[in-house]
């Protein structure tokens, strides 16, 4: 299993004097659609990448994601990663009854509404309150349309509201059926394969499937593999009162690609992904435990805030190094 890390700026310089034992490095798709900087093609010429979406909105029944899709296929031409990583959840929603409270507009993001300033704390319970009365009713009302089958192309003209924040669907044969839409044709337009991500959430929604089997099947329709986040789990589980192990043995054993792993933080009585605190020993556990179960070919570091001295950091990416080594060993 290659180790690697998400690049953000305060990374770049020891990636790029190999001061880093890594051999793999995922990028933020959105960071690069509107320039690719010639540093990307020399990391490129060393490191596999791995490109991650966070706006690609698969769980939306229309296109209002597809604005970035050309620039998406332009960065995959470009830098030819392994995979192509976006997350179990909606990002986009059409304003169908615009929430007066908020003063929502479609140029205006849910972080932006929520904290005022993007890197506040909302709270849990103001986000499900929020959830509750007006993204998942008018999200759900997106089954009453058709879907366009050209995936270049807009097919509701609604003004969208671009929630800043991942946004879980129901786990419904519905839903199922329009995610893996989605999912084959994002890897038809790039040509990649596709790697779905568990995402944190503070409403669990209604729905006939489990999680786990969620992903099976929608792995299995559409020949996507799972983006496994540790982190996403383990704060799930805590949050929501579930065993993390039996959840990971609920998943068919080929499914998992890739791993994301950070530590988490604590917001009492909840536990928050924030991606700016090394990983605990929970999570080595966890991490330990997943590699028995599956072969996964990446393990990122997706660390975006606070980061460590050099020497630490290091300290960390060698200790996954060793688990990584001690599981294949075994």
């Amino acid at each position: 299993m290659k180790i690697g890390v998400g690049l953000r700026e305060p990374l770049l310089k020891w990636v790029l004097q190999h001061q880093l034992p890594i051999n793999a490095i995922e990028l933020t798709a959105e960071h690069y659609f509107d320039e690719i900087p010639d540093y990307l093609i020399d990391i490129r010429r060393h490191y596999p990448i791995l490109i991650h979406q966070l706006n690609g909105s698969l769980g939306s029944c229309h296109r209002l994601a597809n604005p970035q899709l050309p620039q998406l296929k332009r960065l995959c031409d470009k830098l030819n990663p392994a995979f192509i990583t976006d997350h179990l959840a909606f990002t986009l929603s059409p304003i169908l009854a615009p929430p007066s409270s908020l003063r929502l507009n479609q140029n205006r993001s849910l972080d932006h509404c929520l904290k005022g300033r993007r890197n506040d704390y909302v709270s849990p319970s103001k986000m499900i309150h929020f959830l509750k009365q007006q993204l998942i009713p008018a999200a759900l009302s997106q089954n009453h349309h058709p879907v366009h089958d050209d995936p270049l192309l807009s097919t509701l003209d609604l003004p969208a509201l671009q929630m800043g924040h991942l946004t879980p669907i129901p786990l419904t044969p519905a839903f199922l059926q329009r995610v893996c839409t989605n999912v084959n044709r994002l890897q038809q337009v790039t040509q990649k394969t596709v790697l779905i991500e568990n995402i944190t959430y503070h409403l669990q929604l209604p729905g006939e499937i489990k999680e786990p089997d969620f992903f099976n099947q929608l792995c299995h329709q559409t020949g996507c593999g799972m983006l496994l986040d540790l982190t996403n789990l383990y704060v799930n589980s805590y949050n929501h009162g579930f065993d993390p192990k039996r959840w990971l043995q609920a998943l068919n054993p080929d499914v998992v690609k890739q791993l994301h792993i950070v530590g988490f933080q604590q917001h009492s009585p909840y536990l928050e992904d924030f991606h700016n605190q090394n990983i605990q020993p929970p999570l080595l556990d966890l991490l330990q435990f997943s590699l028995t179960h599956f072969t996964p070919e990446y393990c990122i570091i997706e660390r975006d805030a606070n980061f460590p001295r050099l020497e630490e950091f290091v300290d960390e990416l060698t200790c996954l190094r060793n688990i990584s080594a001690q599981s294949s060993q075994s």
